[in-house]
């Protein structure tokens, strides 16, 4: 499954991603398989030197200094197995053509003064740079080994390699294309007032970043809410910029997140209309559905649509009561107490998943339920998602954990579930999941991202694609997983991101408290944030 990194529309040329210190090599091949193949893939990662002998040791390195990969000040104690170089030159090969990699080295002193750093450096580049070119990987510059102003000893280092611009070297790097050729990719950072300023102000406008380039490369980093990511682009927009720009968020979140705030659409009304995917015209009102052709039942917790044969079938839950099965002026209430409905839309049908793992069928011709599958699960369950090709049951209890029918150990953090086909595979959104990715835990010294299990967190959604042929053990919600595409989101502390065909539904309800994972614009209470998965996702 892959995912488009660069938006359509007016921004389809203007806006992309850059994996942000994405370092546990084990989410290289997640970054790879939702690579969308026309686009280039951006990567930063944190070369972090240590001369402490017994820690390289520790790292597999027989030399007495070395290079791991991590952010943050490392823990020397041998208790963490870092991603190092070594590991980095044998595994390059498999990035795809076209590739960037920004190398932003770590170093606690001047590089020009750290005699041991710099030979080590030059060693690691005889050996990567070969590697790179090879499969046809761009290196990029970045921290200690760009070739900065004041950093003279760098200046014929590394070649042939570009290097970022720091935020803190002079203006004259903006228009130098003589000493400071090599500074290309202008990286600004997202505290600034306005982080383009630098490009605004010089003359001529863009400074060497000039339009005939094919397309000029621009970082900006880490910004995190939505606030600051419309912001963004907002001022950058007032700068004209010429179609083949692009601007890549630094981002440590997921770039589904970053994809959610800029692409987004919201409901103008507290009352709303809203066309799904498969047809229906629903109304969303404090919190509640509600079908405006159909139904006139204000007490509605979830709605589903199906076409068949030309005809409008509609599945609601009614809180309480059970599930009102309607075509049209013909309604029928089945006493059942349904916590999930699912779309199939091969099937032209709708799944009613009960509290006691019971799955049920839409009849259309009898305008009833028949049972598809009885779950083996134990107690009741506040959701859940049926595999149809693995005749199997995700659920979830009140313990804060994703379940699958037939394993032992869960699958996944999140309190609710709710599951719709897409792709030949299945789209699921989950309440209360986890934010793997994100400034705190990308750049953590004492434990690396892939070894998180993570736990049940408010103002945190997820979104996860399974394809119809996943296995069950490949089946784990994580960012790690290469076999499943996983994404936490910040949301709303009430709101239950939901699914419906290739429409993703973030409700405005309830409060942001800033978490790791950022938090959406509030703008007002029971709208909904509309986001069509067909571009994005595809």
């Amino acid at each position: 499954m892959t995912i488009s990194l660069l938006l359509c529309a007016s921004l389809s040329a203007q806006y992309g991603f850059e994996y942000h210190s994405y370092n546990d090599m084990r989410q290289w091949p997640t970054l790879i398989n939702r690579k969308d193949p026309n686009i280039d893939l951006w990567l930063k990662i944190d070369p972090h030197y240590s001369d402490d002998e017994a820690f390289c040791k520790s790292q597999g390195f027989d030399t007495h200094n070395c290079m791991v990969f991590n952010h943050d000040t490392l823990n020397t104690s041998g208790l963490v197995a870092y991603n190092t170089t070594n590991q980095f030159i044998d595994v390059i090969g498999m990035f795809p053509s076209g590739t960037h990699i920004a190398l932003c080295a770590k170093l606690s002193g001047d590089p020009c003064l750290e005699i041991g750093w710099l030979n080590f450096s030059k060693k690691l580049f005889e050996k990567l740079t070969p590697a790179a070119q090879a499969a046809g990987v761009t290196l990029v510059l970045d921290g200690d080994f760009a070739p900065v102003t004041g950093k003279d000893c760098l200046h014929d280092e590394f070649k042939p390699w570009n290097s970022t611009i720091s935020p803190d070297d002079t203006e004259s790097a903006v228009t130098d294309s003589g000493y400071h050729g090599r500074l290309q990719v202008l990286n600004m950072p997202m505290k600034e007032p306005n982080p383009f300023s630098v490009i605004s102000k010089v003359s001529p406008p863009f400074g060497k970043y000039q339009s005939n380039q094919p397309a000029r490369p621009f970082l900006l980093w880490e910004p995190m809410g939505e606030d600051q990511i419309r912001q963004v682009r907002t001022q950058f927009d007032a700068l004209s910029p010429s179609a083949t720009d692009i601007v890549r968020f630094a981002n440590n979140q997921d770039p589904f997140q970053l994809l959610n705030y800029l692409y987004a659409t919201e409901t103008n009304d507290t009352v709303s209309a809203i066309v799904t995917s498969s047809g229906g015209v629903f109304e969303y009102k404090n919190g509640m559905w509600g079908n405006l052709t159909t139904l006139t039942n204000s007490s509605i917790s979830q709605i589903e649509t199906v076409t068949n044969n030309g005809l409008q079938y509609v599945t609601a839950v009614l809180p309480g009561v059970g599930v009102q099965l309607s075509q049209g002026a013909k309604k029928k209430v089945v006493s059942v107490d349904a916590v999930s409905l699912q779309l199939s839309e091969t099937l032209n049908t709708i799944y009613v998943i009960s509290s006691n793992g019971t799955v049920l069928v839409f009849d259309v011709t009898s305008l009833g339920l028949t049972v598809e599958h009885k779950a083996s699960v134990t107690g009741t369950i506040s959701s859940g998602v049926y595999l149809p090709s693995l005749k199997s049951l995700l659920f979830t209890t009140d313990d804060g954990d994703i379940h699958l029918e037939g394993v032992t150990s869960p699958v996944g953090v999140g309190r609710k579930l709710k599951g719709t086909e897409y792709k030949k595979g299945l789209l699921i959104s989950v309440k209360d999941s986890f934010c793997f990715n994100n400034d705190k835990y990308n750049k953590e010294a004492d434990i690396k991202l892939c070894d998180l299990r993570g736990s049940a967190t408010t103002n945190v959604g997820a979104v996860a694609i399974l394809p119809a042929a996943v296995p069950k053990e490949h089946i784990i919600f994580h960012p790690c997983n290469e076999h499943v595409t996983f994404a936490g989101i910040g949301v709303l502390d009430e709101a239950f991101p939901t699914v419906s065909g290739n429409i993703f539904y973030s409700p405005i309800t309830g409060s942001c408290k800033p978490t790791v994972c950022g938090c959406p614009v509030v703008t007002g209470t029971g709208k909904l944030r509309v986001f069509d998965l067909a571009h994005p996702l595809g």
